[in-house]
């Protein structure tokens, strides 16, 4: 594993590549202590190679996650770096799922532009058909539309797809409140 080989070097000793592998590896712990060591990963390696696209999507995707699950008030500057980075990311690598994912989130959650959210995910699903992030992502704007079937529907396809993925939990718990708008008192118990 090639996170194990390298676990015992500084960040300082790794290359752009062994950053985001490191970063990625971290998060996916999903721990506060990760997030920040994989941010700071992150960080390291965008000041090596400062256009390297999936750095910037994968530490805007980071400072997202945790300015969602700070509850943090709107930053309009915050937004507008992410929004930088993220369109960055896409210019330098438009055959990435994630990085349209990534921006797809950033357009959604933050900026509230379901439109645009749309257009990154059509793109995203365009370029890999099976990426476990689309579920999410049609989820969260079907029922930002009140359209809770369709938020159900899109989450089946989650369920089915995504039984190893180490955001269940979260994922889980949003399903549950969807089911709970949806007037599915049962449903929304068994998936909280």
């Amino acid at each position: 594993h090639d996170g194990d080989r390298l676990a015992h070097l500084s960040d300082d000793a790794l290359s752009v590549s062994e950053l985001r592998a490191r970063a990625a590896n971290l998060f996916f712990k999903q721990t506060i202590d990760g997030w920040k060591k994989g941010y700071a990963a992150l960080e390291r390696a965008v000041a090596l190679s400062p256009n390297d696209g999936m750095s910037l999507a994968m530490r805007a995707q980071n400072r997202l996650n945790w300015w969602s699950v700070g509850y943090e008030p709107h930053d309009p500057e915050l937004a507008e770096r992410l929004a930088h980075d993220l369109d960055i990311a896409v210019a330098e690598i438009p055959k990435s799922d994630f990085v349209y994912w990534a921006r797809g989130a950033h357009r959604l959650r933050m900026l509230g532009d379901l439109e645009a959210a749309r257009f990154d995910m059509a793109k995203s699903l365009e370029l890999n058909p099976n990426f476990l992030g689309i579920a999410d992502l049609k989820s969260q704007i079907a029922m930002l539309e009140h359209r809770f079937d369709d938020a159900i529907s899109a989450f089946d396809n989650y369920t089915r797809l995504g039984s190893e993925d180490p955001f269940k939990l979260t994922r889980l718990a949003f399903f549950a409140r969807v089911h709970l708008c949806a007037g599915d008192f049962q449903a929304a118990l068994r998936d909280a």
